[in-house]
């Protein structure tokens, strides 16, 4: 049987951190960019009025939302997301609130992998072999398009189907 954990050398975890309080850390939200386009295109993240449903038509201006609104709709966004991170093994909660990152957590950041990637690396069993590996591997968005460099040094898409 093929171990892929025999071949990859990590860094360790670094030590668990103490996120910030919850409104704290939507405070940081409303200065950055995403929060800009989130308040003049939410129904584009998938957050709707309530009472809408999310049917609203069309993808350009959705509903208006007032700020207290947004940053609850925002807040509820954080905790899902974390929640899918912890299922899917990536981070773990200590203590109810502390947020600490398992070693899938530092080589999804070090290698940019995305969440759905790595959570289907994360179900892969320690008995898998190389053959579906390399499936689930070369089935991931992330590998979907190579960079090649051309003749003259320019970066061309080469699309893998």
């Amino acid at each position: 049987m093929f171990d892929i954990s025999n071949y990859i050398i990590l860094p360790p975890p670094p030590p668990p951190l103490l996120p910030p309080p919850l409104p704290q850390a939507i405070l940081w939200l409303k200065e950055t960019y995403f929060y800009q386009r989130v308040k003049k295109c939410p129904s584009y993240y998938g957050i709707y009025p309530s009472g809408s449903g999310g049917s609203s038509g069309g993808g350009s201006g959705g509903g208006i939302l007032s700020e207290t609104e947004l940053d609850n709709k925002l807040k509820d966004l954080c905790i899902a997301r974390l929640q899918d991170l912890a299922f899917a093994g990536i981070i773990e909660f200590v203590d109810g609130y502390v947020v600490r990152p398992r070693i899938e957590a530092v080589a999804m950041t070090r290698h940019v992998i995305r969440f759905i990637t790595m959570a289907t690396l994360c179900q892969l069993g320690g008995d898998t072999s190389l053959h579906e590996l390399l499936l689930h591997l070369c089935g991931s968005e992330e590998l979907n398009k190579v960079l090649v460099r051309g003749e003259k040094g320019m970066c061309c898409t080469c699309c893998m189907c």
